[in-house]
C-alpha cells in the first residue's frame, strides 16, 4: 500500500511550486470574499471578519487525505491544521486586504478566530483581522479585498441591509436608512495584475 504525503507537505510543495512557477501557470482559484466590520463600543472600526468561500475545485484538491476517520465528511477539528497553517501564512501578503478610514492606510494585528468548514463541496475561511489601532472612520471608510499581483477571478459579496448585518456600536452615521438601498456596504477589489 503505498504512503500518502501528509496535506500539510503537499500544501507546502503546492505553494512552493507556485511561487516557482510563471505567472501565466498559476493555479486557478476562485473566491467569493465577503467581509463584516467589527465595531468597538465607542464606535471605533475595531476589526474585520473575513469570511472566504472557495470554488468546489479547489475546495476539493487542497482536502484531499484530510478526512481523517474515513467518514466521508470534513468537521472542522479535521481541518483545524489546514486552517492555522493558511492563517499563519496571510501577513506574508499582507492578508489580502488593504482598509483606508479617512483615505489613511491601516495597519493589521494578529487574525483570531481561524476556521473551516466544508459545506456542499465549498471550503469556507473565517478568520477575524483585528485593526493594529481602532480607527475612526469619521468621513470614509474602504476595504480591499483581493491580490493586485495577479490576475485573480474573485468577488466580492456586500452584506444587505437585512437581519444578517450587524450594526452593534456602529455610529449611526453608518447605518442603513430606509432610503438606503441593498447593498449599504460596497467593497472594491482588486483584480488587475501587475509586474
Amino acid at each position: 500500500m503505498a504512503r500518502r504525503p501528509a496535506p500539510a507537505a503537499l500544501l507546502a510543495l503546492a505553494t512552493g511550486l507556485g511561487l516557482a512557477s510563471p505567472a501565466s501557470a498559476h493555479p486557478h482559484v476562485f473566491v467569493t470574499a465577503r467581509a463584516e466590520i467589527l465595531y468597538a463600543p465607542d464606535g471605533t472600526v475595531r476589526a474585520l471578519k473575513h469570511i472566504w468561500s472557495f470554488d468546489e475545485a479547489y475546495s476539493a484538491y487542497i482536502t484531499q487525505g484530510l478526512d481523517k476517520n474515513g467518514d466521508g465528511k470534513l468537521t472542522p477539528d479535521e481541518l483545524a491544521e489546514l486552517a492555522k497553517v493558511n492563517v499563519e501564512s496571510l501577513p506574508d501578503v499582507g492578508f489580502f486586504t488593504t482598509v483606508k478610514a479617512n483615505g489613511r492606510p491601516q495597519e493589521f494585528g494578529t487574525p483570531t478566530g481561524a476556521g473551516l468548514v466544508f459545506d456542499n463541496r465549498i471550503l469556507t475561511l473565517t478568520y477575524t483581522l483585528p485593526l493594529k489601532t481602532p480607527a475612526h472612520a469619521s468621513r470614509s471608510f474602504g476595504i480591499e479585498i483581493g491580490d493586485p499581483r495577479w490576475s485573480v477571478a474573485s468577488k466580492t459579496r456586500a452584506p444587505s441591509c437585512s437581519a444578517n448585518s450587524t450594526w452593534t456600536n456602529a455610529p449611526m452615521a453608518s447605518r442603513p436608512t430606509p432610503a438606503t438601498s441593498a447593498p449599504c456596504m460596497r467593497f472594491a477589489s482588486s483584480m488587475r495584475r501587475t509586474q
